[in-house]
């Protein structure tokens, strides 16, 4: 986030027009679960700054300025207060994914003598709003901004009396 921050013009740095949606966190960070860590790829922030477009125009980020603005900007701060949600959900669905591999593994269970999982469904990243929003109730901000903004539509009774007249 907080070379985000640095694309955005923190501290009076020269602002990038950020394409967030072309960074592949697969490739910026690994999720080690044995060590129960996350890293960084080795090529992990060149990539971040290519995929988000803060070398095409022609910013570059040093670790001194990272360091600087997690300590202006983020330290004492809550993670869920800046980090976006698509990748908090990338990280749940890549925990997910590499959780089920594992508790799915024929010779993990073989070491361990438990009963290995048989998962009925992988959930992906195209998937994961799909599979999960069905278990969360629509907050009612959401809904009352639905009622304002869009109106209801006519009942399958409306339609054919109104089209009978």
């Amino acid at each position: 986030m907080a070379i985000i921050l640095i694309g955005r013009g923190a501290d009076k740095r020269p602002v990038a027009k950020l394409n967030l949606n072309n960074v592949k966190l697969e490739k910026v960070l690994s999720i080690d679960l044995d060590a129960g860590r996350v890293h960084w790829v080795s090529s992990g922030g060149k990539n971040f700054l290519a995929s988000s477009n803060m070398t095409a125009c022609g910013i570059t980020v040093r670790g001194d300025a990272i360091r600087s603005v997690v300590r202006k900007y983020l330290r004492g701060r809550e993670p869920k207060s800046y980090v976006r949600g698509k990748y908090e959900l990338w990280f749940f669905v890549r925990f997910l994914s590499l959780i089920t591999r594992q508790l799915s593994d024929r010779d993990r269970a073989k070491i361990t003598g438990l009963p290995r999982a048989t998962p009925g469904e992988f959930i992906t990243h195209m998937s994961a709003i799909d599979s999960l929003c069905g278990l969360t109730p629509c907050p009612a901000t959401l809904r009352q901004f639905l009622e304002v903004n869009i109106p209801p539509t006519s009942t399958t009774e409306e339609r054919a009396t109104a089209d009978a007249q």
